[in-house]
């Protein structure tokens, strides 16, 4: 018996001293991010979503933005209180070769809006997303916004996708 008791104290310790090294910029399974902001004019708003696991904070300290585990693609976040207009919000960001490009409406499962500015200025070297997913229902719209830089499509769109359907806002 007191044998049995020193192995299952025993095993926990050594299994340990041969684990790996988790990376300190590494984000892990069900990592929610959660996010607070004022506005200008004292609006607050509060939001969040759940980070994809696997991938990897660039800064794990400051935790603005991540990217996907071979680095293709890169996403920076920012919560923002009492947006006016979205669509202008987007246009205001991109530059002077995306003004043109029409801003993509649509909605997550859960009900909150979404707004996509896409454009590659570098002909399919650096695809770049602008999006916000904002609430619709509160008398003022909070949006989380999400820029989205390198080729979000083939291997990381489910992660993308299950990451834009997380985004909450209150």
């Amino acid at each position: 018996m007191l044998g049995i008791l020193a192995l299952l104290g025993i095993i926990p310790v050594v299994s340990l001293t041969f684990a790996p090294e988790r990376d300190a910029a590494a984000i892990g399974y069900y990592e929610q991010v959660r996010l607070q902001a004022q506005s200008d004019e004292g609006a607050r708003a509060i939001g969040g979503f759940v980070a994809p696991e696997g991938w990897l904070w660039v800064d794990p300290y400051v935790r603005e933005s991540f990217h996907s585990p071979d680095g293709e693609v890169t996403v920076t976040h920012q919560l923002l209180a009492a947006v006016d207009d979205p669509a202008a919000t987007l246009r205001a960001d991109a530059p002077a070769g995306a003004v043109a490009v029409p801003v993509v409406t649509g909605a997550t499962s859960a009900g909150f809006a979404t707004y996509t500015l896409e454009y590659d200025l570098a002909a399919g070297h650096e695809p770049v997303q602008l999006l916000l997913v904002c609430s619709t229902l509160t008398t003022k719209t909070d949006c989380v916004r999400l820029d989205l830089t390198g080729d979000a499509t083939g291997a990381w769109e489910s992660a993308i996708h299950e990451l834009i359907e997380s985004v909450e806002v209150i």
